[in-house]
């Protein structure tokens, strides 16, 4: 039974909302200062690029696109990122290659050294955008490890849905529903496709060819 319906727009503890929160002058600003010294690279869709190559950790500078950042072992994808966005500082407080970047069929990516990054940011005194931006994925791991922790499946069903309306107009048009809710939780199958026809028979969401089209009102309990 669904009950004590909410608007999406008032997000549960721990729910970031991405557009608001992004710091994008303060990314664009690291770009900028970054790409004198990167190169473009050729990407792949579904290719994972890794942080490191032969020990040496990577910077990576998001153009265009969108990235899933994906955590192999755990074959889980943690959130996606969209452009601009620049990736591997977090690298800076561990050695372990755990996440990997996995790139839309549109992404274009620019990589340098991160050592060279780091240069420019202490010659250039960049440390404030850096700042934002390292704030800005402490909140997005806190978001992930929020869903993971949730009572029960149906809040973790509801907050990756309240996720997925903040994604881009493109990237729901060509996302299976069931497999952005599945690719970031432990949830079985069958449980996520029990939850969505319940919110689908009560008018809360509205699904075609397996697609969020859109949402109306979502249930505060399951």
């Amino acid at each position: 039974m669904l009950s004590d319906a909410v608007y999406p727009g008032k997000h549960p503890p721990g729910f970031i909302n991405k557009k608001e929160a992004k710091p994008v002058e303060h990314i664009q600003r690291l770009i900028e200062s970054f790409q004198s010294q990167a190169k473009e690279i050729s990407t792949s869709a579904h290719h994972p690029l890794n942080l490191s190559e032969a020990n040496n950790a990577l910077c990576f500078l998001l153009h265009r696109g969108h990235v899933d950042l994906f955590n192999p072992k755990r074959n889980l994808v943690l959130n996606t990122e969209h452009a601009p966005f620049v990736f591997g500082f977090s690298r800076l407080c561990s050695s372990s290659p755990a996440i990997a970047l996995m790139p839309s069929s549109d992404a274009a990516f620019s990589v340098l050294p991160l050592a060279n990054a780091c240069d420019i940011v202490a010659k250039k005194q960049l440390w404030q955008s850096l700042s934002y931006l390292l704030m800005y994925l402490s909140s997005r791991v806190y978001d992930h490890s929020t869903r993971l922790s949730q009572m029960n499946s149906y809040e973790t069903v509801r907050n990756i849905l309240l996720e997925l309306c903040e994604e881009s107009e493109e990237l729901r048009a060509e996302t299976s529903v069931l497999h952005y809710i599945q690719s970031r939780s432990y949830l079985s199958r069958s449980g996520i496709m029990r939850i969505l026809s319940e919110l689908r028979a009560g008018n809360y969401i509205t699904l075609q060819n397996g697609t969020l089209v859109d949402v109306q009102t979502l249930p505060k309990k399951f």
